[in-house]
């Protein structure tokens, strides 16, 4: 589905997967500790939107429809496994409503949603396309029925930052993270890498008040109620900073193959994780592991790194096998995907 690949974006990738399984790992328990709040809200800020935006990166508009039926199988298939382990552990399931997506298939049908409109304005100025998302994703955080959709509220808002990659070029992206031909574009680069530190540090230093800030970067929460006079420019605002630490982010990520390309290996499996990592969650969850690892903060780190193994153990060869039969199978045989 991705066309060429790069190790350096496949290692961006698995960076971004391990922050996902992290931030999802701890979503629950964020209370119990403000260093921790600080941490998912500093995470929560860029690692969706950077997931959209390369996975934009690698949209293309061959075989649209077929891609678009892959997508939403994938998501079918994550909610037929939630609905077989949550009935044969008697946990109550919530039955299956796309409109009122809350679990993290949403990012899958939302990538289904996101390919075929990219596919449907393909012919459309970009600089348009791009400027009516980035104003309607604003306007959104005015209408209590979008913000009040987990689903669609994050549909909206995170779109833009996925056009942004289906209308880069992903040697262009390369040529500026590598900044060797330009001084400014190291400097911008480097400027871009300090306002994320600087921003990682007002989150700590500002951990007291840590669900005002969190409540910026939530689709969900109205411009009307948040804690701070907010209005659409404070939208716009967003949008500028997540590209900014984005780009920080997306600096310090090595251009070069990592461990003799393994990690570039596991980048290119993250579909796989990001389905199957939820079930070790609740696992912990359900067993009070994960609140005695949250309790304190040596413990915290620790599970960090737990979370980080689960990613790389999900990445390997074997939870391939249930999403490779799908995509090998769903088509009739020779239609490329």
């Amino acid at each position: 589905m991705e066309g060429s690949r790069s190790a350096y974006f496949d290692q961006l990738k698995f960076a971004l997967i391990c922050l996902v399984v992290i931030v999802h790992a701890f979503g629950y328990h964020v209370e119990q500790n403000l260093n921790l709040g600080a941490l998912l809200v500093f995470i929560n800020t860029f690692f969706m939107p950077l997931f959209a935006f390369v996975s934009g990166l690698f949209h293309s508009d061959n075989h649209i429809s077929k891609r678009f039926i892959l997508l939403i199988t994938y998501g079918l298939y994550f909610k037929a496994l939630e609905w077989l382990i949550g009935s044969l552990t008697q946990h109550v399931w919530g039955g299956f409503s796309l409109f009122k997506e809350t679990t993290i298939a949403w990012y899958i049908f939302a990538l289904a949603l996101w390919e075929g409109f990219s596919y449907l304005v393909r012919k459309v100025n970009p600089k348009f396309v791009l400027a009516g998302a980035v104003i309607i994703g604003s306007l959104a955080g005015y209408d209590a029925m979008v913000t009040g959709s987990y689903f669609f509220s994050r549909v909206i808002v995170f779109f833009p930052f996925f056009y942004m990659g289906v209308i880069a070029d992903k040697e262009k992206v390369l040529t500026f993270i590598k900044g060797k031909k330009s001084a400014r574009l190291t400097a911008l680069k480097f400027t871009c890498m300090i306002l994320m530190f600087l921003y990682a540090v007002i989150c700590v230093v500002c951990r007291n008040k840590i669900w005002d800030l969190a409540s910026l970067v939530v689709p969900t929460t109205l411009l009307t109620e948040m804690p701070f006079k907010a209005n659409i420019l404070t939208r716009f605002a967003y949008y500028a900073g997540v590209v900014v630490i984005a780009i920080g982010f997306m600096a310090i990520i090595p251009q070069k193959e990592i461990g003799r390309g393994i990690f570039a290996k596991w980048g290119q499996r993250t579909l796989q994780v990001y389905i199957y990592h939820i079930f070790i969650r609740d696992i912990f969850d359900k067993n009070g592991w994960a609140e005695w690892l949250c309790s304190s903060t040596y413990r915290i780190f620790l599970y960090i790194i737990l979370n980080v193994l689960f990613a790389i153990i999900l990445s390997q060869k074997v939870f391939s096998i249930p999403t490779d039969y799908i995509k090998n199978n769903l088509f009739k045989k020779n239609q490329e995907v």
